[in-house]
């Protein structure tokens, strides 16, 4: 697969990103060697490999869940760096016009 200016932008803009022009080329080249390789990787013989359902060797520890005192919302909302009251002030993501 061929990486192309279209597709960079579409995910871009579906990934709500801007990327400064300059870095365009930079990592639009990044993703063809992630694609290459990928490619490269689908080449393998891979008859007779199970597969796996995690990479790892032994299972994650879990703690027990366990009740505890959460911190007190003006010492939490102390490091926001906007508020809205007693909320997180943060920027719209989601135009109005979309979706509807």
């Amino acid at each position: 697969m061929k990486i192309d200016d279209a597709l960079i932008e579409s995910v871009l803009r579906l990934a709500r990103l801007d990327l400064p022009r300059g870095e365009f080329e930079k990592y639009k080249a990044h993703l063809q060697q992630i694609l290459d390789y990928v490619e490269v990787l689908g080449e393998l013989d891979l008859e007779g490999v199970a597969p796996m359902s995690c990479a790892a060797s032994s299972p994650a520890v879990l703690r027990a869940d366990a009740e505890a005192e959460s911190a007190a919302r003006e010492d939490v909302l102390a490091n926001a760096p906007a508020r809205a009251g007693a909320f997180f002030k943060v920027p719209r993501i989601l135009d109005q016009t979309e979706g509807s």
